[in-house]
């Protein structure tokens, strides 16, 4: 029961992971456009609203990147125990 418990809440923690990967490439992309702007001469004024808003959108992306990466582990390490578990 152990073994088959493991698996199960490992492979929830690595789709999970999976989905996280997604949302965060998906909310990257914006938030990497609108910060390069400044490489074509339009760069966001330090301080300004929208400056706020792009630093805040990167810092909550990498959280989420974290986020997902540790929730993958965590699916990786109880599947590996659910598979070295004998029945």
């Amino acid at each position: 029961m152990l073994k088959r418990t493991l698996t199960l809440v490992g492979g929830v923690l690595l789709v999970s992971g999976l989905a996280v990967a997604f949302m965060t490439n998906h909310f990257e992309e914006p938030a990497t456009r609108r910060a390069n702007r400044g490489v074509a001469g339009h760069a966001l004024k330090e301080g300004s609203p929208e400056w706020e808003a792009t630093v805040r959108m990167r810092t909550e992306i990498e959280w989420l990147f974290w986020t997902g990466l540790a929730l993958t582990a965590g699916g990786v390490v109880l599947q590996t125990a659910g598979a070295l578990l004998r029945d």
